[in-house]
């Protein structure tokens, strides 16, 4: 987002492109694509959104927020017209656009950046009105509920802090850069409508020309902010706000930025307003030093970054949401990579129709994998031999209730065609679970529901022809009452596993693992 002190002088301060068109839906844009580097990367670009209007003077979309029930808010900031418009957007999918349906049409003013932070089982969600100089609390429909900060210059940025970090004084508060190029520290459940020195402190004053995105590293100890004005990004100790580096010049705006992780450990991504979106290797990490790297490029304007949830979308996650013009972009990572953290979440499954995922090897006092063959990220099995997809995930969806029973189990990164089954148990194996196969199994008193095989190594059970999870498995020997908690994995062959196992039985692997619990 654009950050000096008046909202006209800072466009073109930015020397933004702006067109010049009124109600445009912008279908002539240019669109966000790979470079050769990216390309070369394993990275990957589709459309998440698009069909965003836009005016002279209306930046586009720019905040995302998402909600319990797997929609997804998305801010349209418009500055200098009759406001700006909250869309609600129905799920994670790619491909919408506009007209998107339940669109709340913000009229407090200003919507800009969204933020939300984990209140136990709750979601609270933040709103940055950069013209009238407040951040606000809103609900899950958009609606303004109460004031957190007036009298801000400007608020631009807005990250929350990572819950990764040991609980202390930073614990569900938020950095939030300004239009005169200050960081703040801002305690969101603090004095109501504070000003700086109630539930606002300083953390960094007058840190650079254009403060904008910030994202903080996993275990919180460093915030990265760009500055869109002197084209860098620089990183700063959040125990001592000392500035800790700086990173070489990259023209064209960097504003958004979001972290690498898994295999992208060490990388800082930004997303430009020119268009552009940038690799920069931090220092401490395997790449410090590398020069920056330009792996997407011809966008018609780079804004903020969103990381998507760790929910099934069509590819890798979770992945990045890049703002432009007129439309959302989805960036997926390569095999074994991920971005974050995207919320104050650990585990930022936001979707209450979607079963918990458990039994992921290495992680959460689960043992880690026998065979030299680590999951590849989040929610993910052992990694498969030969295909390295980074190993197989499960997911569970519907409504698991007996008399409206809609579940459906989907499979996918297993092996391209691989016979699997899947299998209900009636208990879950405590950490650290159990070896089984290339695999790690948490779950116990198994009865075995669907086979087939995959393709292109996805496969969902149950099929229109197939009876209903509840039925099939009373018809396998294992009822389910009301009220009773289900497990639920796969197998499937990994016939390539034999030779780092060892052992010539090792031919088989496994998801991880989900639950639900049935309601009558």
């Amino acid at each position: 987002m654009i950050s000096s002190p008046s909202l006209a002088t800072r466009a073109s301060s930015l020397g933004l492109v702006l067109l010049g068109l009124v109600g445009t839906s912008g279908p002539g844009l240019a669109q966000l694509t790979l470079t050769t580097d990216g390309i070369s990367r394993g990275f990957q670009i589709t459309t998440f959104a698009s069909g965003f209007s836009f005016n002279t003077g209306q930046i586009g979309p720019l905040g995302i927020a998402y909600r319990t029930d797997g929609k997804v808010l998305v801010t349209d900031f418009d500055s200098f017209n009759a406001g700006s418009t909250i869309y609600v957007l129905p799920s994670h999918a790619g491909g919408q656009t506009s007209p998107f349906p339940g669109a709340v049409h913000y009229t407090y003013g200003d919507a800009s950046g969204l933020a939300q932070i984990q209140v136990g089982s709750t979601w609270k969600y933040f709103l940055g009105q950069q013209v009238a100089g407040k951040i606000v609390e809103i609900d899950s429909d958009g609606n303004y509920l109460a004031d957190v900060v007036t009298g801000m210059n400007a608020p631009t940025g807005m990250a929350p802090y990572p819950p990764s970090a040991a609980v202390g004084p930073l614990t569900g508060h938020m950095f939030v850069t300004d239009g005169l190029n200050n960081i703040w520290n801002v305690d969101p459940f603090g004095i109501p409508g504070g000003t700086p020195g109630t539930n606002v402190t300083a953390f960094k004053l007058a840190a650079g020309v254009g403060a904008d995105g910030l994202s903080f590293s996993p275990d919180g100890s460093i915030v990265y902010v760009a500055f869109v004005v002197d084209n860098v990004v620089r990183a700063y100790d959040t125990s001592t706000s000392n500035l800790l580096w700086t990173s070489p010049f990259i023209g064209g705006g960097p504003d958004g930025t979001a972290i690498g992780l898994g295999t992208l450990t060490g990388y800082i991504y930004v997303n430009c307003n020119n268009g552009e979106v940038w690799e920069l290797g931090v220092p401490g990490g395997p790449h410090a030093g590398a020069a920056p790297l330009k792996i997407a490029h011809n966008g018609s304007r780079g804004d903020f970054i969103a990381v998507d949830p760790n929910i099934w979308s069509g590819g890798a996650f979770p992945s990045l949401l890049l703002t432009q013009t007129d439309r959302i972009m989805r960036m997926d990572p390569p095999g074994g990579g991920w971005f974050g953290p995207p919320t104050s979440s650990p585990d930022p499954v936001l979707c209450l129709t979607c079963f918990p995922r458990l039994c992921e090897p290495g992680s959460g006092g689960v043992i880690g994998c026998p065979c030299s063959n680590p999951p590849g990220g989040p929610a993910r099995g052992c990694n498969n031999h030969g295909t390295e997809t980074g190993g197989a995930t499960l997911d569970g969806s519907g409504t698991p209730s007996l008399t409206t029973d809609n579940v459906t189990l989907n499979a996918r990164d297993e092996n391209a065609s691989a016979l699997t089954v899947f299998w209900t148990g009636n208990n879950l194996i405590a950490p650290p679970g159990v070896l089984h196969g290339a695999g790690v199994r948490c779950v116990s008193g198994l009865h075995r529901l669907y086979s087939g095989s995959a393709s292109s190594g996805a496969i969902t059970r149950p099929r229109i022809t197939d009876p209903s999870v509840s039925a099939r498995s009373a018809a396998v020997g294992a009822p389910i009452s009301a009220g009773e908690t289900r497990y639920y994995f796969t197998i499937y062959r990994d016939p390539q596993a034999a030779t780092p196992c060892a052992n010539t039985a090792s031919t088989i692997n496994m998801s991880n693992a989900v639950s639900a619990m049935w309601t009558p």
